[in-house]
């Protein structure tokens, strides 16, 4: 993860000294050795595609901050990782950044839950960034998706199994699975593509 990055992000938004000791703490929680999928390189990723789509959706401090604090907890069969990195970063951040900049990139981390196709603009900015992996070429997907399944206690648990295969079902059950146009044109249909042919395999592997 670039440190240069995350230290201009943190001053920008009204951060000071403190944000070697942030980004340590940020660094060292996406090390953690039990983590396969949601490491820093995913961070990266969501980084990478940010880049590449604020040029049309505008650039947000508060849509990045978001990307790089969403996954920073993460335990295993926990279903409360997004409200407990929203927790990190309230923690880290009070007393240093604003109120308002704060609730703002809370309500952002809890979009990444993706519950529901989110009605407001960053947090529709925020889910398609994390969801953008979805339309990665098959391959990639695959490898993406091995290493998640490598995060569970039990690589052959069956209820990981139904938890992960009744989140793919619901993302194809929306209208569209990433909430802005411009998502939606470049990765809809490959990420749909992926998501079928997945479910279709498992439902394969099952009889």
């Amino acid at each position: 993860m670039d440190a240069h990055r995350f230290n201009e992000l943190w001053c920008r938004s009204g951060g000071g000294i403190e944000v070697d000791e942030v980004f340590e703490a940020l660094a060292t929680r996406y090390q953690e050795p039990h983590r396969h999928y949601h490491t820093g390189a995913h961070v990266q990723s969501c980084l990478d595609t940010y880049d590449w789509a604020e040029s049309v959706l505008g650039r947000s401090d508060a849509v990045e901050m978001a990307l790089w604090f969403h996954d920073v907890v993460f335990c295993i069969g926990r279903s409360d990782n997004e409200a407990q990195s929203a927790e990190f970063f309230r923690v880290f951040a009070g007393g240093h950044l604003s109120g308002v900049f704060i609730n703002k990139v809370t309500a952002l981390i809890m979009a990444t839950c993706h519950r529901e196709l989110p009605a407001e603009p960053d947090s529709r900015f925020v889910a398609d960034v994390d969801l953008a992996e979805l339309a990665r070429p098959w391959r990639d997907f695959m490898v993406a998706y091995r290493s998640l399944c490598a995060e569970s206690v039990d690589s052959a648990d069956a209820d990981r199994l139904k938890r992960q295969q009744a989140f793919f079902k619901r993302l194809l059950g929306w209208p569209s699975i990433f909430g802005t146009t411009l998502f939606q044109s470049r990765y809809e249909r490959v990420a749909r593509e992926n998501i079928q042919r997945l479910l279709f395999s498992a439902d394969l592997s099952s009889t």
